[in-house]
């Protein structure tokens, strides 16, 4: 029935007042000639009338539904009547769905709360039943609703945790960071972004809340911070008070895709955030003073020393949704790949793997997954990964009959380790696609786990190594730095900490705890 949705828009002449109670929605539903028939395998189930604007659900899938949000002032119960409805009789065959059906409209209303907005919502199939095989539909009409204030529901079982939000007092300001790094907020920022008077504050006043990268817990049992979670910032020149035109913000923020140590294959895998491309934190400025950073002392008795680190670069672009390319689909899930392998069937991503310092003689893991659509009796499709001149080579895709019914596409991944012998990557996709004109192909991610030396050679670089957690204490060198480089410590990037160092000419050293926890810092000027 997938596709039999894809057309759904809202036709309507639509005069909309809301605000004062009573509200009038007027509305003229454009309904479609001739139904749709949902057939499985070439045989007709039943039909679905639709207008422009129709829902449905799974309760009675061939009946359309007509629903409006539309604001009230505060939570509320809703009353609706239907007042100048003009119906006329259209031949719909009787069905299992006319249950739901009866000789007059039936409405159902919600109630939600969007932020601090009340919102109000009234759905209902605009169809009655007026015989036993005898219909009229809904032609235009106009709602009556009215709203009597309640008072607001409270939940007052919190189990402990806050009811108060950090954010309910001083000025609120919102702003987005698409990668994870230092940040730096100078005046103009604040001032011309952000809209702040940055003339008249007291920089010591400001605060940052954030809760760092990555998607939200999405089930209702998972851990997660109760509220939004203040950041330990460093602010220049705020000791006299004032907020002057050489001052700025540093702090430590991450992006929306966050890393995570797969401890299964001792690599870093980078999970796709599905809902957002960047990550978002609040400044706030208020009448207390916020957090800043602590320093953090180097330790002694160091029984290890590095100045290499481990790496990790995930390619993946969101460009398609197989299903809703389909001609027989509307779009399904959450799943997106990037770049289709049909008519070109290699392409080249070493532009993507471009990075100073790789250590060529230490190994190099790869991993990347591909989606296929292989039609049956084509041959046999899979993909492979060409690495600086080694080749890996995926399972077979499952073929597909391409019916209607039958499964689209499957997907497959392909891992293995390489020594790089250079200092860069040349990383290939191929794609056999079989015999079939129609098979094809669709790239969803490249990841590249790898050693780097500790060479400052960007304007920052964060860093960490895994073979630390086996000593006590662990020495880093850092080399191509100079008087104005600085390390923080971003183990909880929540509340980094600025890192003691011993310069040196270019290079610089510190040491610090490392066993069982990889430490994870960043240098930058």
């Amino acid at each position: 029935m997938k596709k039999i949705l894809t057309s759904a828009f809202l036709f309507c002449s639509l005069i909309f007042v809301y605000g004062n109670n009573p509200t009038l929605i007027e509305k003229t539903l454009k309904w479609d000639t001739e139904p749709v028939f949902h057939t499985v395998e070439d045989v007709q189930l039943f039909e679905i009338w639709k207008f422009e604007g129709a829902v449905y659900d799974d309760q009675h899938p061939s009946l359309p539904i007509f629903s409006e949000r539309f604001a009230i002032n505060n939570y509320a119960d809703i009353k609706v009547t239907l007042i100048d409805a003009e119906y006329e009789p259209f031949n719909k065959k009787a069905s299992p769905d006319d249950s739901f059906l009866s000789e007059q409209i039936e409405f159902i209303t919600e109630v939600e709360k969007d932020r601090k907005t009340w919102n109000g919502v009234v759905s209902f199939i605009p169809i009655i039943q007026t015989g036993p095989e005898s219909f009229e539909r809904l032609v235009s009409f106009k709602l009556r609703i009215i709203y009597n204030s309640l008072p607001e529901p409270y939940a007052n079982n919190r189990n402990g945790n806050t009811t108060t939000s950090v954010l309910t007092d001083g000025d609120i300001f919102k702003f987005a960071v698409s990668e994870s790094g230092i940040h730096k907020l100078d005046y103009n920022f604040l001032k011309d972004e952000l809209g702040i008077d940055v003339d008249n504050i007291d920089p010591r006043n400001i605060s940052i809340y954030g809760n760092g990268g990555g998607m939200l817990p999405e089930a209702i049992d998972d851990e997660r911070q109760d509220d939004l979670f203040e950041n330990a910032i460093f602010v220049e020149g705020e000791g006299d008070g004032k907020f002057d035109g050489s001052d700025y913000i540093l702090f430590y923020g991450e992006g929306s895709d966050k890393p995570f140590l797969n401890t299964s294959s001792n690599t870093f895998n980078i999970p796709k955030n599905v809902y957002d491309s960047k990550n978002y934190y609040f400044l706030k400025i208020s009448s207390d003073n916020g957090k800043r950073i602590a320093s953090q002392s180097s330790v002694s008795g160091s029984e290890h020393t590095t100045s290499e680190f481990d790496d990790f670069i995930h390619f993946e672009e969101d460009k398609v949704n197989l299903l809703h390319d389909w001609n027989q689909g509307q779009g399904s899930g959450r799943k997106w790949f990037g770049d289709l392998f049909k008519v070109l069937t290699e392409n080249d991503y070493s532009d993507k793997f471009q990075v100073n310092g790789i250590v060529s003689n230490a190994p190099a893991k790869i991993r990347a997954g591909m989606a296929g659509r292989i039609e049956s009796l084509t041959g046999t499709g899979r993909f492979r990964v060409i690495a600086n001149g080694n080749t890996f080579t995926s399972q077979a895709f499952a073929s597909t009959p391409a019916g209607p019914t039958d499964q689209f596409a499957s997907e497959r991944e392909v891992s293995g380790e390489f020594t790089p012998g250079s200092d860069a990557f040349d990383i290939n996709i191929e794609f056999v696609r079989g015999s079939g004109s129609n098979n094809e192909g669709w790239l969803d991610f490249i990841e590249l786990n790898f050693r780097r030396n500790l060479n400052l050679s960007s304007s920052q670089m964060a860093f960490r190594d895994l073979g630390t957690m086996a000593y006590n204490v662990s020495t880093y060198n850092i080399s191509n730095v100079n008087s104005n480089t600085l390390v923080w410590d971003i183990t909880n990037p929540l509340e980094p900490k600025l890192q003691d160092v011993t310069l040196s000419g270019s290079s610089l050293s510190f040491s610090a705890n490392t066993l069982g926890e990889l430490k994870e810092f960043i240098a930058f000027d």
